[in-house]
């Protein structure tokens, strides 16, 4: 009577293991990729949050100044409606104490401090809109731009208006 062969052979079982071993190992790497694109996109989805934060402060700036000054708008300064003395320059706005702040910004833009993130800088920038024939005193194009990680910045525009609106006529025949 012949006896079968029981159990496996060391190089089996060394196969076997090392199978395992990269199994594992691709796991784990594929596991730390899909951390690390979690975390850039963490990062990118605050930074155009930040960005549209600084459109919105834009936008709060403009309807504050409105209400204080009635829309008077001055032709030679087209910004100065927003409360912005000079259109070159760039700016931080924010909230302190619920009233809306504005100061020049440093070339980098103003740091932002969230907790448990990388550093995030903003910069906002008044603009004229429209060409020098134009009414463009009263349209200011309104850029936000964020910078974090030395990647390229997240930039959100927008136009405003000084809210002076002409309505067109109608004539009724």
């Amino acid at each position: 009577m012949k006896l079968g062969k029981r159990g496996i052979t060391i190089t089996e079982a060394g196969i076997a293991l090392f199978i395992l071993l990269i199994s594992i190992a691709y796991l784990n790497n594929l596991a730390v990729s899909y951390m690390l694109t979690l975390s850039s996109v963490k990062e990118r989805y605050l930074a155009n949050s930040l960005a549209q934060e600084g459109i919105e402060l834009a936008i709060a700036l403009r309807n504050k100044q409105f209400e204080h000054n009635v829309g008077r708008v001055n032709p030679t300064n087209p910004v100065e409606w927003l409360g912005i003395p000079n259109e070159t320059d760039t700016y931080c706005l924010g909230l302190e104490n619920g009233e809306i702040k504005t100061s020049t910004s440093p070339t980098e833009g103003c740091l932002i401090i969230i907790t448990s993130s990388p550093v995030f800088y903003r910069k906002i920038k008044f603009e004229k809109y429209g060409s020098e024939n134009f009414a463009s005193s009263s349209i200011v194009k309104v850029t936000s731009e964020v910078t974090f990680r030395n990647l390229e910045p997240i930039k959100i525009e927008t136009i405003l208006t000084s809210g002076i609106f002409i309505p067109f006529s109608t004539s009724s025949p």
